[in-house]
């Protein structure tokens, strides 16, 4: 018999691994499924790679700023090459350390917004539900990126100011 204690943690535990599950197909179900996410744990730090493509001119993305937005303390330092990539590494904030480059690439019309590099966060991550939440959750941060970015270049093509990229096939 299991005691109450024992049982309220092994409910917590249930319905953690429930909520995860659930958030993880909630965040790939929302028309991301193209942005590539690979996240893995390297001892204490997580190893993240994304894929982020978006039919859109190179300087539109470069003007989403949104890749620089982060949603948790941090003081970065940046190394820009305008138009093409971002080079951050951690001064200060809620991580231990973090590093990431973000390239803008643009290949056979379509602009693919790359983005790798490893963070050690102040928690443990746990090994089988960790990796996942992360992944959904970088997806659904680059699908917003990525819908600003369209949302921008409709906007600039209804006001005449730039053309709008052939789709790709």
């Amino acid at each position: 018999m299991w005691s109450s204690a024992r049982r309220r943690c092994a409910l917590v535990l249930a319905s953690a691994l429930v909520l995860a599950t659930l958030s993880v197909a909630t965040y790939g179900a929302a028309g991301d499924d193209d942005i590539a996410v690979d996240v893995r744990l390297d001892g204490p730090a997580v190893r993240v790679s994304v894929d982020c493509p978006v039919t859109a001119s190179p300087t539109l993305v470069w003007d989403s700023r949104g890749l620089l937005t982060f949603t948790f303390e941090n003081v970065r330092e940046l190394d820009l090459v305008p138009g093409r990539e971002v080079h951050s590494r951690l001064v200060s904030g809620d991580l231990k350390e973090s590093e990431f480059l973000t390239q803008i690439v643009e290949q056979g019309g379509v602009v693919h917004i790359l983005n790798s590099g490893r963070f050690i966060p102040n928690m443990w991550v746990p090994p089988l539900i960790g990796p996942p939440i992360i992944a959904a959750e970088t997806r659904k941060q680059f699908g917003e990126i990525r819908t600003e970015i369209l949302r921008r270049q409709t906007l600039a093509a209804a006001a005449g100011s730039m053309p709008t990229p052939a789709p790709a096939p």
